[in-house]
């Protein structure tokens, strides 16, 4: 958990200097970056995984989570 939330300070940092609203993680898994970055950042992100699986765990674990849309 400390991994993805040193990550997601980092990503939304540069996010920032950047002016970027919309991050792109491939490779996301069951989408932990993805909502720590939306809950506590207030980034946009599109996950991609090349598992369905993952897919569908982190649509699950979004819509649990109240962030946002997964559509």
């Amino acid at each position: 958990v400390r991994e993805v939330e040193a990550l997601a300070a980092l990503v939304a940092e540069t996010a920032n200097k950047l002016g970027a609203t919309v991050i792109v993680d491939i490779g996301s898994g069951h989408g932990a970056l993805a909502r720590v970055l939306a809950s506590s950042w207030g980034l946009r992100v599109l996950g991609i995984d090349c598992s369905d699986y993952h897919v569908e765990r982190a649509q699950i674990k979004m819509e649990k989570s109240d962030v946002g849309s997964t559509g």
